[in-house]
């Protein structure tokens, strides 16, 4: 939903409502997988939620900039969020593991979060961009 929201609706407002999705779950509901409140960053799965802020501005931004109602340059603005949420997801890890924080091995917390439901997230990512262009076309954006 957020990469469908930054390619309909553009870098601002969907950089604005992945930071408000941040601070409701971080401070007042449970709205995380997990559940939520400061404590959440301490988690594996943080670094991805935290790659919502920067994923959304990006692929919005590129939209703005190339995708317009073109579903093939819209899939390819998905990808590029989904990459750079993955990336922040990464850094993570690899931070929290170097730091010590999970007892869970890298390579294990690696293939939970990123690897295994990668093909499902580049499926979608595909079906997103075809979908944010036939929402552009029907909302006349």
């Amino acid at each position: 939903s957020l990469l469908l929201c930054s390619l309909v609706c553009g870098s601002r407002s969907s950089s604005i409502a992945a930071f408000a999705y941040l601070i409701i779950g971080l401070f007042y509901l449970p709205v995380f997988h997990g559940g939520g409140s400061v404590g959440y960053m301490l988690t594996p799965g943080f670094g991805y939620l935290a790659g919502f802020i920067p994923a959304a501005w990006i692929s919005g931004r590129l939209a703005e900039r190339i995708g317009k109602r073109d579903p093939v340059k819209l899939t390819l603005c998905s990808l590029v969020g989904l990459t750079t949420l993955q990336l922040f997801g990464i850094v993570h890890l690899i931070l929290g593991s170097f730091i010590g924080i999970w007892s869970t091995d890298f390579f294990q917390l690696l293939y939970t979060y990123t690897l295994a439901p990668l093909p499902s997230q580049i499926i979608l990512s595909t079906a997103i961009g075809m979908i944010a262009a036939l929402m552009k076309l029907i909302l006349l954006i």
